[in-house]
């Protein structure tokens, strides 16, 4: 069944009230580690929340009959998804996990290596900051300025969904987003979503990673259907080197000063969302390609900055978004058209009459570079 579904704003909305209770606690284990646990509890309760309609339902379509249009067979034909006011809301979290950091460190230089990177600096027109040298890397000192202590950090938060409900009229069955009311097209709230972060950093340089993962859902669409939507895991990766507060390098390679590169992958492993139906089917509407159409992105960034004098600074800036030129196909074209009877080679068969029904005929942006200049002063 193919539905024509309207959607865009609604200039009619009201303003949705909220009261939001908040408990958190924090616990630092072992006193010379930088270790802590936290918890936090978020009771909300809202009047008049602005929702989307996430998809037709008995519910929804009891509340709002004239967003349902049905052709004389009773046959579902258009919908209006647009927002709208519900009555209320009520939705309980938990958010539990840690956060570790801890102190690298970096080579510390003698003074003769400091002395030498100094003059080494100085010679390729380098200014730096006359001071008196100490082999400690002492903040001030020569050393302090080639040493640059970095650290290992470590996150991870596990949001735990407890409640969350809506009423859309208090005379209508309240819609229990944990138990078959579907938030949108990627299906119910699940219970659970993690989200973990690491990172390394020193001398300039570093790299972070990032985790996403969200429990499986299920929901029942309008005809009373089951739709299970898989968990789901990405992972995303990011490189930074800010080569131009590095002394040694910039001694060396005096065109870097100034200079610093980033490097981000999103979605490395290219993983989307998978629904089936009760006869584990993918449901017309909820393919890959609709789901999560982007998939993997790259992005470079390059920075310098040129000291034209005391006063004057010129920043240049480029920017490569989808830095391999990866296709990323769009939705496919779901317009059916009107059924056509063809009775070729003798034996009766059904097709669309949009010859175009189920293709992919567009994808999204290209390769684009920015470039970008900026004068301080």
């Amino acid at each position: 069944m193919l539905v024509t579904a309207i959607t865009g704003g609604n200039p009619n909305l009201d303003s949705d009230r909220r009261n939001v209770f908040k408990l958190g606690a924090n616990w630092q284990p072992f006193q010379n580690t930088d270790l802590r646990l936290r918890a936090d509890y978020v009771h909300t309760k809202i009047e008049d929340p602005i929702a989307s309609f996430p998809g037709p339902s008995a519910d929804l379509e009891a509340a709002f009959p004239d967003r349902f249009v049905r052709d004389s067979s009773g046959t579902l034909v258009s919908v209006d998804l647009r927002p709208e006011n519900f009555s209320s809301a009520h939705r309980d979290t938990l958010l539990v996990g840690f956060d570790f950091t801890r102190p690298l460190r970096s080579h510390r230089a003698t003074n003769a290596e400091v002395e030498k990177a100094v003059e080494r600096a100085r010679s390729a027109g380098i200014k730096v900051p006359e001071v008196a040298g100490s082999a400690s890397a002492q903040p001030g000192s020569l050393a302090g300025i080639v040493n640059s202590n970095g650290r290992l950090t470590l996150s991870l938060t596990d949001t735990i969904t407890l409640v969350d409900r809506a009423s859309i009229r208090p005379d209508l069955p309240e819609l229990d987003y944990l138990h078959g009311a579907p938030i949108g097209q990627t299906g119910g709230q699940p219970r659970h979503q993690l989200q973990a972060q690491a990172g390394w950093s020193n001398n300039g340089m570093g790299v972070r990673i990032g985790a996403n993962w969200r429990s499986a859902t299920r929901v029942v669409t309008l005809a009373g259907d089951a739709l299970d939507f898989s968990p789901v895991a990405t992972f995303d990766l990011r490189l930074f080197a800010n080569v131009g507060q590095y002394l040694p390098i910039v001694s060396r390679h005096p065109w870097l000063r100034g200079a610093s590169v980033r490097f981000e992958v999103g979605n490395m492993f290219n993983t989307f969302p998978k629904v089936r139906d009760r006869a584990g089917e993918i449901p017309v509407g909820y393919e890959t390609s609709m789901l999560d159409p982007l998939g993997r992105t790259i992005m470079l960034s390059l920075r310098k900055q040129f000291r034209l004098n005391e006063r004057f600074r010129l920043r240049f800036q480029a920017d490569m978004f989808n830095a391999f030129n990866r296709a990323n196909f769009r939705a496919p074209d779901l317009a059916f058209g009107t059924l056509v009877l063809t009775n070729p080679n003798g034996s009766a068969t059904r097709r669309p009459s949009n010859a175009a029904f189920g293709t992919i005929s567009t994808t999204g942006p290209p390769r684009n570079i920015q470039f970008g200049l900026k004068l301080d002063f």
